[in-house]
């Protein structure tokens, strides 16, 4: 089950010992499904603090260059949103590391927003972070289903830096 108390606890741990949280990212499915798996743990065993995990999209307008090919890479490979949930629950059995879904609307909007969160939360995703977040869905009941499953949906700030809204995360 989803916790995003891992995410608050871990930024109140890295702010009481003075430290910045190294949060490396990763394209599910680039090159395939396991091989992520894998450096998500690698990671961790060598400092991550938590994974911010790329959901492959064919459209990533707010990506560059090397993180659309990566996401490219990553469809090809197959790293459908069931597939990337299924590998979450598995490392799941062998880390408490946070993990953040990182990716577009469109993908979420053709599984079903509820049932994102619903299965998001069972495999063990802490918190989405939606670069194109429309504001109807902000204000709407996904958040608050979202929210039940302590589970953390967050999009992106008015700001031209998607990742602006990863700071409201550690609130």
């Amino acid at each position: 089950m989803a916790s995003a108390g891992r995410i608050k606890r871990k930024f109140r741990e890295m702010r009481a010992r003075g430290e910045a949280a190294l949060v490396p990212f990763v394209v599910a499915g680039d090159p395939d499904l396991d091989t992520t798996r894998r450096l998500i743990l690698e990671l961790e065993k060598r400092g991550a603090d938590l994974i911010e995990i790329g959901v492959p999209f064919s459209d990533p307008m707010a990506d560059g260059p090397a993180n659309q090919r990566s996401l490219a890479r990553g469809l090809g490979a197959g790293a459908s949103i069931a597939a990337i949930l299924s590998m979450v629950s598995e490392i799941r059995s062998e880390t408490e590391i946070p993990i953040i879904l990182y990716g577009y609307y469109n993908p979420i909007f053709h599984y079903g927003c509820e049932q994102m969160c619903a299965d998001a939360a069972r495999a063990g995703v802490d918190a989405l972070l939606v670069v194109d977040l429309p504001m109807r869905v902000r204000m709407g009941s996904t958040v608050s289903n979202c929210s039940r499953r302590r589970l953390r949906l967050s999009g992106a700030a008015k700001s031209r830096a998607p990742r602006a809204a990863f700071s409201t995360m550690s609130r």
